[in-house]
């Protein structure tokens, strides 16, 4: 996994529960976190993805489908959250972005977009991938009839490569067929671009957990205790826990779970 990509782990926060478990329960412990962390992660990447639509413009799907979660196994009780697209990190921490794969990162203009906006996607024939190989050929000396082959009309114009007043390098493509001027910019090219932290990715996810993790541990185990096949089906601390939410203190739940009960004697 490429180091540029963003993640971010889940962790359990219930770490002051845990010394006030019975024997009986501590041995669902493994599952209920895997179970919880599992379902806390896939919805913290629902969350995050419903945000991305507020936050940028999605003109194709694939930045949402590449957040993905690495699901947590009982040998290992972390979930992670992250994306497959190493650009999105300087969403989220901002910085310095330089080109990845390229020379040069390739900025699109609004000609090179469908509809002239800036919320088109790239217009057919005009992605970077396409038109490098294009000018390659070019510059191998492979050069294309201007006119179609027997026919008296010109061929339609593709882009080239051009170096502007200011020194930039620009990727343009002349407006008519048979005549050299005007040209279109289609695309500017950069060693480099700022980018300004907007994404909000961590503070998201920390957020559906904080909100979240706690219920839904609480939920699982009861569920985990009313399942097992073996020791109590339910434990009164527990469900006052999940009844509450999971926002209770740990003081009130072991004072209500103890009232004419038997004290826990669990791991502490």
């Amino acid at each position: 996994m490429n180091e540029r990509i963003l993640g971010v782990s889940i962790l359990s926060n219930v770490d002051d529960v845990l010394g006030h478990l019975t024997d009986i329960e501590y041995k669902h412990l493994p599952f209920v976190l895997q179970s919880t962390m599992n379902e806390v992660a896939f919805e913290a990447r629902d969350e995050v993805v419903r945000h991305m639509d507020y936050k940028f413009t999605i003109r194709r799907n694939w930045v949402k489908r590449g957040v993905r979660v690495e699901k947590a196994t009982k040998q290992n009780l972390s979930a992670r959250i992250y994306t497959l697209d190493w650009l999105m990190a300087y969403m989220e921490t901002g910085g310095t972005v330089r080109p990845f794969k390229s020379d040069h990162l390739w900025i699109p203009t609004l000609a090179a977009r469908r509809g002239d906006s800036f919320e088109g996607v790239l217009k057919p024939g005009m992605r970077p991938k396409l038109i490098r190989r294009w000018i390659d050929n070019e510059q191998k000396g492979k050069k294309r009839r201007r006119k179609k082959a027997g026919k008296g009309k010109y061929k339609k114009p593709r882009p080239f490569m051009i170096t502007g007043k200011s020194g930039k390098k620009l990727v343009v493509v002349r407006q008519f067929a048979d005549k050299r001027l005007p040209i279109i910019p289609l695309y500017v090219l950069a060693k480099q671009a700022r980018q300004y932290a907007r994404w909000g990715f961590g503070e998201t996810v920390d957020e559906v957990v904080a909100k979240r993790f706690r219920p839904a541990f609480f939920k699982n185990f009861e569920k985990a205790l009313r399942t097992g096949k073996t020791g109590p089906k339910k434990s009164r601390y527990l469900s006052y826990m999940a009844e509450h939410g999971g926002n209770s203190s740990v003081a009130d739940a072991m004072s209500k779970a103890s009232s004419g009960l038997p004290s826990y004697s669990g791991p502490f």
